[in-house]
C-alpha cells in the first residue's frame, strides 16, 4: 500500500511540473531593440518670385474698353517637401463693386507650353473669394503666370472713366492627398 501511495505521489508531482512547465510559458524566446528612430514633419510652402509673404504687385494704368493688357509675371513655386495643389482666390477690392470691377476680366495663364488659362470667367467683382484651381506642383517645382486684364466693350463702359481699382491674389498651396 505504501508503494502504491508513494506512486500516486510521484505521478502527481510529475502531473504537476508538467503542467507547471507547460503553463509558465518556458519556451525559447529573444529580443532586439531597434534604437534611435526619428519623425520628420513634411513641409509645404508657396512662394512667389522666391519670397514668401506679400510679393508681387499688378498694376495698370490707362486700361480702356477692348484692352487685353499684360500685367505682369510672377513665378509661383512650391519650396516644401511633399506635392501641393496651387490655387487663388481674389479678395480686398477695392471699392467694392465699383464700376471698373464690373467690367474687368483677370486671366492667369501658364507662361509656358501648354498655355493653360486659369479663372478669366468672372469680372473681378463676381470673383471676389471664387477659388480658382491651377496645378498641383510637386517638391521644388515651380509654374510661371502671366497675368492679362481683359475690358471688353460693352455698353456701360462711360461708367468706368477715370476710374481706379484695387485687389489683392492670395495664393494657396495646399497638401494633395
Amino acid at each position: 500500500m505504501k508503494k502504491k501511495h508513494m506512486l500516486w505521489v510521484a505521478l502527481a508531482a510529475i502531473a504537476v511540473m508538467g503542467i507547471g512547465m507547460f503553463s509558465s510559458g518556458a519556451w525559447f524566446s529573444d529580443n532586439v531593440s531597434s534604437t534611435g528612430n526619428s519623425l520628420t514633419a513634411a513641409t509645404l510652402y508657396v512662394s512667389v518670385n522666391d519670397t514668401r509673404g506679400t510679393t508681387q504687385t499688378y498694376t495698370l494704368s490707362n486700361i480702356k474698353p477692348g484692352d487685353w493688357a499684360l500685367g505682369g509675371q510672377a513665378i509661383l513655386k512650391n519650396t516644401g517637401s511633399i506635392p501641393g495643389h496651387l490655387w487663388y482666390e481674389i479678395v480686398n477690392v477695392s471699392p467694392a463693386n465699383g464700376p471698373l470691377g464690373a467690367l474687368v476680366y483677370p486671366v492667369f495663364q501658364a507662361n509656358v507650353e501648354p498655355r493653360t488659362r486659369y479663372g478669366g470667367n468672372l469680372v473681378i467683382n463676381n470673383a471676389v473669394g471664387v477659388h480658382v484651381d491651377v496645378m498641383d506642383l510637386a517638391a521644388g517645382e515651380s509654374i510661371p503666370l502671366v497675368v492679362y486684364f481683359s475690358w471688353p466693350s460693352t455698353s456701360g463702359d462711360n461708367a468706368a472713366q477715370g476710374a481706379s481699382l484695387t485687389f489683392d491674389v492670395v495664393w494657396h498651396l495646399d497638401q494633395v492627398h
